[in-house]
């Protein structure tokens, strides 16, 4: 059976702008349309229907993106389970707004889940524009000690500054981490980013030889 993912529209293959349609998403589209290269299914799910809907679905064709089924169940699955679930079955859900709940699931009120409900409770209370300025400001933070590093010239001096990048390092994390709640999860854009990199180290490789 086809691995089978349901990807969501609005925010996800494009910016949020309902009813019109926000700007591209590219690298989601590029890795909607690798996995159904590689074979797998896609499913467009989402709350547009009628008018909309059809717009959202020749819109994707337009970036050369089709999708095997429109809010509706592949029908292999439907043979298989011998049920036409209201909600798509699907190996992966590709959405802006997903949280992962099994995590919080399995571990209850453990780090996972209080790292998850400090950094959504920091984006409701101080608001986008606010976390994307401190998101800057802490790249600039981290930029300056990976200066200062270069510029050492003792040892001692050297792992000081070690430790100010790794305090750096985490407070990018943090905003990093905000900046996926406000803007979406980046799991389909790395995947693509990855594939692109490893093409680029085979390549390096192959120059060495």
């Amino acid at each position: 059976m086809r691995k089978a993912i349901a990807i969501d529209f609005d925010g996800c293959l494009c910016e949020w702008a309902w009813p019109e349609i926000g700007a591209p998403h590219m690298e989601v589209i590029n890795a909607a349309i690798a996995e159904r290269e590689n074979g797998a299914a896609l499913i467009l799910w989402t709350c547009r229907v009628g008018e909309r809907l059809g717009e959202a679905v020749a819109w994707c064709a337009g970036f050369g993106l089709e999708f095997d089924a429109v809010n509706a169940n592949l029908p292999e699955r439907i043979a298989k389970y011998q049920n036409d679930c209201r909600k798509v079955c699907a190996d992966e859900y590709w959405d802006d707004q997903a949280v992962i709940a099994r995590k919080c699931l399995v571990m209850g009120s453990g780090e996972g889940c209080r790292q998850e409900r400090i950094l959504q409770d920091a984006v409701r209370t101080w608001g986008r524009d606010a976390q994307m300025l401190m998101m800057v400001e802490e790249m600039s933070e981290l930029t300056k000690e990976i200066c200062k590093f270069y510029r050492t010239t003792d040892d001692a001096g050297a792992s000081a500054i070690a430790g100010n990048i790794r305090e750096e390092m985490a407070d990018v994390q943090i905003m990093l981490d905000q900046m996926k709640i406000m803007f979406g999860r980046i799991g389909p854009m790395m995947r693509v980013k990855l594939d692109r990199l490893e093409k680029r180290l085979e390549a390096a490789h192959r120059k060495g030889e």
